[in-house]
């Protein structure tokens, strides 16, 4: 382990993942009990769906601004703090069996929280009594965000088959409360920890005035249009190009989830080599690549290596883009410059099944999953290649 992980105030961030990885849970089993509830129950049709889709996404594209405002003013435990309160709420009622109009409102509201919840977690470590480093925060909060990729659909797919849809919920809520046992003890300051940030990194909140931190977050949103991309393609890729079941699909799944966990393991003896923007490009152009592989041919035993190896990038993109973002500005706007990434994020999950649909029904789902990759590839490259440029 490096010198830097053994910081005194490294010692919250096994509590506080802990809470990223229930709040993390609860959501994704919350997204996938509530596409179930709605197919299943509700027997909603793919517009109904879609719908539900844009009411999870949405507020955390529009509500970023505000919800790091707050967070910068007011603390991230207090913001934490409320919205966990708030989505508790939400889950309790959505355990009461709601109609298809209530439903959708809560599912918008079930945003709303997640919005201010998400960037909350990420500033803390900034405002704890001993703050961490912001690197080995990165990897500790990033393993904890992967895991529940793994464990929110294993969570939900127990409970449903133990106790049902209003079980589901109720355990949820559960999630929520635990996260917010821990977080409510944190010992944490009335303002972040230290004053100086990088000179000139400071901005509107929609355009840092930092040309790397305006170059890494162009980067995430177009990995994340491509995720996005592929969430909605990828089974039908499993389906019509491997000519595979469901069953397979999941495995790919699983390993995709293993290369992520396996990684922020290894990543946390370096986590100097978080803040390497280079390193960090590299991530990104690994990730095209690996998709391309991934998708490139009909093969299951390619398709299973191209699913490894994307994890292991974004197990490598994921909490450098975190630790550059955090170092690029100075700790008093640590909140908006997360809570940035948040919509960035969510807005690349939102406007793909708003336009792959018709860009697969065009080209085909193979090459629009192969031309979205090399974007990626593109995307981290070309800075990469560019001389005398320093973003």
């Amino acid at each position: 382990m490096t010198q830097v992980a053994q910081r005194p105030g490294n010692t919250y961030l096994a509590p506080l993942a802990i809470s990223q990885l229930f709040t993390g849970t609860a959501s994704w089993s919350l997204l996938i009990g509530i596409l179930g509830y709605a197919t299943y129950q509700l027997r909603a049709e793919p517009l109904q769906a879609g719908l539900l889709g844009l009411a999870w996404g949405l507020p955390a594209v529009f509500l970023g601004p505000l919800a790091g405002r707050l967070i910068d003013g007011r603390g991230p435990k207090p913001v934490a703090l409320v919205s966990g309160a708030f989505s508790i709420a939400i889950s309790l009622c959505l355990a009461l069996a709601p109609g298809w109009e209530l439903l959708l409102a809560l599912v918008l509201l079930a945003g709303v929280g997640r919005a201010f919840m998400q960037p909350a977690i990420d500033a803390m470590p900034t405002w704890l009594a001993r703050q961490p480093d912001e690197r080995v925060a990165s990897l500790w909060l990033g393993f904890a965000t992967n895991v529940p990729v793994v464990l929110g659909p294993v969570v939900a797919a127990g409970t449903l088959s133990a106790g049902g849809m209003t079980a589901m919920f109720l355990v949820n809520a559960s999630l929520h409360v635990l996260s917010l046992l821990i977080v409510g003890p944190l010992p944490a300051r009335t303002r972040p920890a230290g004053d100086d940030g990088p000179a000139g990194a400071a901005g509107t909140w929609w355009l840092p005035r930092s040309p790397r931190t305006r170059a890494i977050l162009v980067i995430s949103l177009l990995v994340w249009l491509s995720y996005g991309c592929y969430s909605v393609l990828e089974i039908l890729y499993v389906r019509d190009v491997l000519d595979s079941p469901v069953e397979t699909f999941t495995v790919l799944q699983m390993i995709f989830g293993t290369g992520l966990l396996v990684t922020n393991l290894v990543l946390l003896r370096f986590p100097d080599a978080l803040t390497s923007y280079r390193i960090l490009l590299a991530s990104v152009v690994f990730i095209g690549l690996a998709e391309i592989v991934y998708v490139g041919s009909s093969s299951v035993v390619v398709s299973a290596i191209g699913s490894l190896c994307w994890g292991l990038g974004a197990a490598v993109f994921g909490p450098a883009c975190r630790a550059s973002l955090l170092v690029s500005v100075p700790p008093d706007q640590h909140g908006a410059i997360m809570a940035l990434w948040r919509s960035v994020q969510s807005a690349g999950s939102v406007v793909p099944p708003l336009l792959v649909g018709v860009a697969g029904q065009a080209l085909g789902t193979q090459l629009t999953m192969i031309v979205t990759s090399v974007v990626v590839v593109l995307a981290g490259s070309v800075p990469a290649l560019s001389r005398g440029r320093r973003p």
